[in-house]
């Protein structure tokens, strides 16, 4: 018969514990025992009575105290690290349990690129806002690319591949360009029944495409290039879309700005079935922390549901 061993015993802190840590950090960070106890509120006797504890504790020598200055021992050195470490994890759960319980107020800051802005985010603003009337939004639209943390912006929206960073990236929809053009355009110069037909037309090209490329059209497994000479280049893709439905040639635009565009009904696919360039996709970015406050997750969670495609 097995004998039922008991449980091992929970740890437990010297009631005094978290006071001789406090009083650690405080000394290590400041490096000054006077610094140490106006940060604590204590005076520098409490202080160095609270590391000498500490040390005897522990059996080992964590400060070098001299007249002129105080440095950490290489035990010390490797202990800050560690009970840093704990801090920051304490930190981020009380904040956790207040975040979670948590109003959405105070200004939210986000950003998006311009014509996506404006057609997909700037219609659920009006209604995130009734549903949470402690909250302002700043709402910034630009194309280039925005440094979150840098520039203070609590949440991104982002189209394309993403770079490696220390940002969180939730994936909404999946993004493809076909092609389009007007009736009138396709009229006078007639419809490409190929991809290498396109050498032939009018095309309208996004700059932020390298210049000078071909373009590249994929049906799978099929994948062709074609070498096109674009009347116009422009880094807006609305002015591309305009132009097209003004019968000035063919361009390859997003499924989600034709989706949403007022000139969409002036325009019909090209070599419908085919896609242009590689596919990509629409992220919801918000900085590397562990927890978000109330008024991201608000945005987060209605983005996601409003969004996903």
């Amino acid at each position: 018969m097995r004998l039922a061993l008991p449980p091992p015993p929970a740890p437990t802190l010297h009631p005094s514990a978290l006071e001789e840590l406090q009083a650690f950090v405080a000394v290590a960070q400041t490096a000054s025992f006077t610094a140490a106890a106006g940060r604590l509120g204590r005076n520098g006797s409490t202080v160095s009575r609270r590391i000498s504890a500490l040390e005897s504790r522990l059996g080992v020598r964590l400060i070098e105290r001299t007249t002129r200055q105080v440095a950490l021992t290489e035990a010390g050195t490797a202990y800050l690290a560690r009970v840093t470490t704990v801090f920051d994890e304490l930190a981020s759960a009380t904040a956790e349990l207040s975040a979670h319980g948590g109003l959405a107020q105070g200004v939210l800051r986000l950003t998006a690129p311009r014509s996506y802005g404006r057609l997909w985010v700037a219609p659920l603003l009006a209604g995130f806002m009734q549903r949470h009337p402690a909250l302002r939004v700043e709402a910034h639209y630009s194309d280039r690319l925005v440094d979150l943390v840098a520039e203070g912006f609590d949440v991104a929206l982002r189209i394309g591949k993403l770079a490696d960073s220390s940002l969180v990236a939730r994936r909404l929809a999946a993004v493809t360009r076909t092609l389009v053009a007007s009736r009138a355009y396709l009229k006078r110069h007639g419809r490409p029944a190929h991809p290498a037909d396109l050498a032939q037309h009018a095309c309208l090209q996004f700059s932020h495409d390298m210049h000078g490329a071909p373009w590249v059209l994929r049906q799978p497994p099929q994948r062709i290039k074609v070498a096109v000479q674009p009347l116009l280049v422009a880094d807006d893709a609305e002015t591309l879309l305009a132009a097209a439905a003004e019968g000035a040639g063919i361009a390859a635009v997003t499924d989600w700005l034709l989706e949403r565009h007022p000139l969409r009904r002036q325009l019909v696919p090209v070599l419908d079935g085919w896609e242009v360039g590689e596919p990509g996709a629409i992220h919801l970015v918000t900085p590397g922390l562990r927890l978000l406050p109330a008024k991201t997750r608000a945005f987060v969670e209605l983005a996601t549901q409003a969004l996903r495609r």
